[in-house]
């Protein structure tokens, strides 16, 4: 009965391999019209390794491991392992290859004299056995782990290679898709890499499910030969295959390295979008601007709207390096959020732009001696500050987070991460809510810190968390993705928390501030702050995405854009 069955199976999946090309053709068409080409360029080194990897095993170590321990010479393992191989290929699924593997085992057993009736029951009851276990298709899946810790500039340590091997024969059990995330926490790489992964599924599934099928074969055949006849007499072929396979697996790693290595150079970024995002043309082409450092003497004067037109140029105080209201993109422009409005406010003013650096702990020195007419990058707006300064209207309403390493955030709730006896955080700002997690959590100290770079760039277990906006942390992590981002939310109704943002400007500058609270509000009408919100904040619009070249599109005409 069993015989007869499994006979079926094989006819039926054999008429499946005929009608393969269709659904081939059909899922490549498919990866090819929605994974764009900065992904795959991004993934370029992973693919290339791990293609060397799978045609290393499946061509070279497996089948030759074979032929030396038993009497199949090499061409004979792979012209019984060809069509399930491809099988698997076409589909990336290994069990429809079952029927196929168990009939071509049998097949050679029986060309060199041993399908005996006991070795053919051997290979029914051992191949749905191996089946079960972790194959080396899917542990072929840790080569991603390493190149994740490559990917981001931060290696897997050596001294972990045992026990990412480990892990990832036992997660492995289960589905891939379950592991690497579990792979990538236990190295403590950031599990939003896993991304990456998914995108390239849809072709290292197919490599890895040759490797399965080539391993699947081995270990039912050399298993039936081992417990039926033995090895004694293949032991020569062993010392050979050492012989054979050291020198070449050497000579393909080394070789691939140095390819890559001359082809992709160092490690890859992952903060291109934010890095290469610029104001918009044509409001930053109508205002010529200027970075300059504070002016030395004291101007304590008032400051209008008048002045500033008849001195033909605006001058506003930004904060370096504060992602994503100003800082630096990847061409050296000065970028983001805040920036962008000042160079609406400035066009409207029909005068030039000059952007002044100042830091957080001097901001109301600057506006008292008068060295800008205002100030912005995400000021928080507290009862503390304004007794020092005067504010415009709130320009946006922020959500209080903690910024920590990736697998701390993950595996604990802010409140939980707050609990830590020793917990340090750094501030830039602040104070309002600084005042409330003391009185609730003594235990924890808090480090002022000039700018928001301090914290991400520290020696070694200086600050435990830093304290910010959401929208601010989450545009950080991009340029450091081994940190995450944790919101925070009140105990009660486990709402967001939040605060108040706006532009800082001299107490005495009244006149100005109403001018400019009057143009926030007209600015809101417009839709101007909504749209740059959308774009530095959200990211919606910072990569555009051409469509890809379609027969029913380009050539056809069928369809428009």
């Amino acid at each position: 009965m069993a015989a007869t069955t499994a006979e079926g199976l094989a006819k039926i999946t054999q008429s499946v391999v005929k009608i393969l090309p269709a659904g081939v053709f059909a899922m490549s068409a498919s990866a090819a019209g929605t994974i764009s080409v900065e992904e795959f360029a991004s993934l370029q080194v992973f693919l290339i390794s791990y293609f060397v990897l799978c045609m290393l095993l499946s061509l070279v170590i497996l089948p030759l491991l074979l032929s030396s321990l038993t009497p199949f010479s090499y061409r004979e393992v792979l012209q019984v392992s060809w069509s399930a191989m491809v099988t698997a290929f076409s589909t990336g699924n290994i069990f429809i290859c079952l029927p196929v593997i168990m009939q071509e085992s049998k097949k050679l057993l029986k060309k060199h004299d041993m399908g005996t009736e006991q070795a053919n029951e051997l290979v029914d009851v051992l191949l749905p056995v191996a089946f079960t276990f972790p194959n080396l298709g899917k542990l072929t899946i840790v080569l991603f782990i390493f190149f994740a810790g490559w990917f981001i500039g931060k290696p897997v340590d050596i001294a972990n290679y045992p026990m990412v091997a480990f892990s990832g024969l036992m997660s492995l059990f289960g589905s891939v898709y379950v592991a690497v995330p579990f792979l990538l926490d236990s190295v403590q790489l950031p599990i939003d890499l896993n991304q990456l992964f998914v995108v390239s599924s849809f072709i290292t599934g197919k490599f890895n499910s040759m490797v399965a099928v080539m391993n699947l074969m081995v270990l039912v055949l050399l298993s039936t030969i081992v417990i039926l006849f033995g090895l004694k007499r293949f032991r020569a072929k062993l010392i050979k295959f050492f012989i054979l396979v050291g020198p070449i697996t050497i000579g393909i790693l080394l070789l691939s390295r140095i390819l890559m290595g001359y082809m992709f150079g160092g490690g890859a970024s992952s903060n291109s979008l934010i890095a290469g995002m610029r104001v918009a043309t044509e409001i930053s082409s109508s205002s010529e601007s200027q970075v300059k450092q504070p002016p030395i003497q004291d101007s304590e004067s008032i400051i209008n709207v008048d002045i500033i037109k008849e001195r033909g140029v605006l001058r506003v105080g930004y904060q370096q390096n504060n992602v994503p209201f100003s800082y630096l993109n990847e061409a050296q422009e000065l970028v983001g959020f805040d920036v962008a409005m000042a160079y609406h406010l400035a066009r409207d003013l029909e005068v030039k732009i000059a952007f002044i650096p100042y830091e957080h702990n001097e901001l109301s020195q600057h506006l008292r001696q008068g060295h800008f007419d205002f100030a912005m990058s995400g000021i928080e707006v507290d009862s503390q500050i304004i007794q020092k300064m005067a504010f415009t209207e709130p320009v946006l309403s922020l959500n209080f987070a903690l910024v920590a390493l990736d697998h701390r955030i993950k595996k604990m709730g802010s409140l939980e991460l707050l609990q830590k006896s020793d917990l340090t955080i750094a501030i830039v700002q602040h104070t309002s809510i600084i005042k409330k997690v003391k009185a609730k959590f003594p235990q924890v100290k808090f480090v002022e810190i000039n700018r928001y770079k301090d914290f991400f760039e520290q020696k070694p277990g200086q600050f435990d968390v830093l304290l910010t906006s959401a929208e601010a942390g989450y545009a950080w992590s991009l340029f450091y993705p081994q940190y995450g981002v944790a919101v925070l939310k009140r105990d009660a109704d486990k709402s967001t928390i939040k605060f108040p943002v706006a532009y800082a400007i001299a107490t005495r500058n009244n006149e100005l501030r109403v001018f400019l609270d009057n143009w926030l509000e007209i600015q809101k009408v417009y839709g101007t702050i909504e749209k740059e919100h959308e774009y530095w904040i959200q990211g919606k619009g910072a990569k555009s995405t051409e469509p890809r070249w379609s027969i029913i599109r380009n050539v056809l005409g069928w369809v428009d854009g």
